[in-house]
């Protein structure tokens, strides 16, 4: 599995923030990501792969942008 640069990651986050804006939950967040997970090649295995926990740095970021609104 190909693994994200820090680039592709806040790439990821700005766009889920565009398209689903910056009230989620965690689990609303989390379905948004491994949704776009099921639609970008080589991550579509993201399930198989649970060293890599991708979820837990994009909400990290997403909560950085959170706290930079309010």
């Amino acid at each position: 599995m190909k693994q994200l640069s820090d680039d592709e990651l806040q790439r990821l986050v700005r766009f889920i923030i565009e398209y689903r804006g910056l009230q989620l939950c965690r689990s609303q967040f989390d379905e948004h990501v491994l949704d776009l997970f099921e639609d970008i090649p080589g991550l579509e295995l993201y399930s198989l792969q649970p060293d890599i926990d991708y979820l837990s740095i994009l909400w990290s970021i997403y909560r950085e942008h959170q706290s930079r609104t309010h």
